[in-house]
């Protein structure tokens, strides 16, 4: 069976600006944002160098023809389908961040939603200070997976409701982003040395490491107290927000509601690969990171619908998002150091940091842009019909 030429679903047009509603605002529910207001709404924008902190997505022009199209090809019903329609569905397990074939969707994105927040608020509620610096990162990536759940529904639930919810949750990341950062940069210098540690003596880059520690140390101190309390205030409310939100109704029982969601998030990938293989500028390499992480958090959504196929997707996105991470820690490494040579005051040592760290980031992005070109070899509309052929076929 070719899987590429299987039917489009229906779903409504939309637009790729994040800054301008869309014309013919599609269904929108009312979210009451007005005593859950957090971090002030921005407009978006990437006002961070550092691994993590991300601005919702820029405008582009969108697609304006019908799509999706048709009934979808069959595919071999997963294995793990065959075995839970002989039992009764509330024996399926309920992976936190992912439907399952048995659950209605607009359940389910309630469930994943105010569980990710639950955990969030749970993270950054350490029990000693030793685990602050651990539940700030895992704090973080809940609300990147977040954010990228949102954009999967995105369509359904409306533009305002869309936009406020992700803007909430981009500012209240960044509030958290100072310590984690600098730590990345302590740890990126360890991992650089290890390395290459045939190469070099004990001691070297001991200097500079000693002062990212200390960096990292009077950041630890801006991330604490009232700062943590706040993010714990806005992410609470939007757990109770996010569980009253009235979603029978809003959210389609079907695909279409995710199709232009994966289509929008891919397409924006597959034009990131392009222009980053161009550049190879570290700003294009963030920027498809981001798209490669999002991507990959809503095939992680879905894997359990059949999860030999979606999940190696999810799988070689991770490795993808893993190889472009590390990239970017290591420019910010060396802009770091360049900017500030009291970090490193022996030039020598300080000029064979950053040949290292060329070095080591051509390899990356070498064996980013190969498993990126497999993984974006498809059109995106080819990439959500073979998606959506594997929901169908989850689903029966």
């Amino acid at each position: 069976m070719n899987l590429l030429a299987a039917p489009r679903y229906v779903t409504s047009e939309h637009t790729d600006d994040e800054n301008n509603p869309p014309a013919g605002q599609p269904r929108t529910a009312t979210v009451d944002t007005a005593s859950t207001k957090g971090p002030d709404l921005a407009p978006d924008s990437d006002d961070s160098a550092m691994r993590g902190a991300e601005s919702p997505d820029s405008g582009e022009a969108a697609p304006t023809a019908p799509r999706h199209r048709g009934v979808m090809a069959k595919l071999p019903r997963p294995e793990h389908t065959r075995t839970a329609h002989k039992k009764a569905t509330s024996t399926i397990p309920r992976p936190a961040r992912s439907i399952v074939p048995d659950e209605p969707l607009p359940l389910a994105m309630r469930r994943i939603t105010v569980g990710l927040l639950g955990k969030a608020i749970t993270d950054l509620r350490p029990a000693d200070q030793k685990s602050f610096d651990p539940g700030v990162h895992s704090a973080r990536k809940r609300i990147k997976r977040l954010r990228g759940i949102l954009r999967l529904v995105r369509d359904d639930i409306g533009y305002r409701a869309y936009r406020e919810e992700n803007v909430m949750l981009r500012n209240t990341a960044r509030t958290l982003s100072a310590v984690r950062d600098a730590w990345v940069l302590v740890d990126t210098l360890r991992s650089l040395r290890k390395r290459y540690a045939d190469l070099l003596d004990d001691a070297t880059f001991s200097t500079p490491e000693a002062w990212l520690l200390s960096r990292h140390m009077e950041r630890h101190e801006l991330v604490t107290g009232q700062v943590v309390t706040n993010a714990i205030v806005s992410l609470g409310t939007a757990r109770t927000r996010f569980g009253r939100f009235p979603i029978e109704g809003i959210i389609r029982n079907d695909f279409s509601a995710l199709a232009e969601g994966i289509e929008r998030v891919y397409g924006r990938g597959h034009r990131g690969l392009e222009q980053a293989s161009a550049t190879r500028d570290v700003h294009d390499l963030h920027e498809w990171r981001k798209r490669v992480k999002y991507l990959r958090y809503q095939m992680e959504a879905l894997t359990p619908m059949y999860p030999t196929l979606i999940g190696s997707t999810a799988q070689s996105l991770d490795e993808l998002g893993e190889l472009l991470g590390d990239d970017h820690d290591l420019a910010v490494l060396a802009e770091t150091i360049l900017e500030h040579p009291e970090s490193c005051r022996d030039e020598r040592e300080r000029w064979m940091m950053i040949a290292l760290i060329h070095e080591r980031r051509t390899n990356l992005q070498a064996q980013a842009l190969s498993i990126g070109t497999a993984l974006y070899v498809e059109k995106p509309e080819a990439f959500v019909d073979r998606i959506g052929a594997y929901w169908e076929a989850g689903r029966r």
